[in-house]
């Protein structure tokens, strides 16, 4: 008898341990972890309660459909390697704006539109934004940029842990300067007086200088390009370790689509930090 009572402990403990992850995901938390570089106004990284646009857009996104309605969101701004790190143990449910690349689907669910389905850049119905990286120059610089980035005043200056960064060294070598942000790298720019920034923003498709819209003085001394080096789908992408439930990950890539499809909720969002 005793040994049936002490089976029996072992069976309902091991029943716990394995539900347990889908126990907790229950428990009406989505964490999310993020990079902590400041986007403003896209991402404001404090730590203990990071505000923006895209934050707005992801609580916007759980309160459309009813099965969401249980859920809260927590998003952890954290190094960005930390945050993959993360991602792959099942840390965190999701990483918030991430581009799609092979290397990452060993532990990162996108959505069925992404990668090689995608037709053209940005085409992902299932995408948070399109992101892009600006050009940008002293407003002395007078041809516009032509896809040839050998071409722009040197040096030319992008933050560092960017995914073009590898590709750019390949290319500039000595003429590039990996700085801290996309601010340090504008105010070495306007201090020496030369070179040029790749510089990143969210929402590049629709409004690609919104980050600098805000301030004039800086918008007298620079030029932001019409071409950007590169636009791309950054995404919501689920941890393959999570145990968050297969319907619950759809239902959210869903309402991103439905937001980012409605100018008239987009916009609402927008005006609470922006002036466009």
């Amino acid at each position: 008898m005793a040994s049936f009572i002490n089976i029996s402990k072992i069976l309902i403990f091991s029943i716990i341990v394995f539900y347990m992850p889908f126990i907790y995901s229950l428990g009406n938390e989505i964490r999310i972890c993020s990079d902590d570089n400041d986007d403003q106004p896209f991402l404001i990284a404090n730590q203990e309660n990071p505000t923006g646009i895209l934050i707005d857009i992801i609580q916007k996104a759980i309160i459309l459909s009813k099965e969401l309605n249980i859920f809260t969101v927590k998003i952890q701004p954290m190094p960005w390697n930390r945050c993959l790190d993360m991602v792959k143990k099942g840390q965190v449910d999701a990483v918030l704006n991430i581009s799609y690349n092979q290397e990452r689907t060993q532990y990162i669910q996108f959505p069925e539109d992404s990668g090689e389905k995608e037709k053209q850049p940005c085409s992902s119905k299932l995408k948070f934004y399109c992101g892009g990286y600006l050009v940008i120059t002293l407003k002395t610089f007078r041809p516009q940029y032509s896809g040839i980035v050998t071409d722009l005043p040197y040096p030319i200056r992008v933050a560092r842990g960017y995914s073009i960064n590898s590709e750019l060294e390949g290319i500039l070598k000595d003429n590039l300067e990996i700085g801290k942000s996309d601010n340090v790298n504008l105010k070495k720019m306007l201090r020496d007086k030369s070179g040029s920034v790749i510089a990143y923003t969210s929402y590049a498709d629709r409004f690609y200088s919104v980050k600098f819209e805000d301030n004039y003085d800086l918008l007298k001394l620079i030029k932001v390009h019409k071409k950007s080096y590169t636009k791309k789908s950054y995404y919501l992408g689920f941890s393959k370790f999570s145990s968050l439930d297969e319907k619950i990950r759809k239902s959210i890539w869903k309402n991103l689509q439905t937001i980012n499809d409605n100018k008239k909720i987009l916009n609402s969002i927008f005006k609470k930090y922006t002036d466009l």
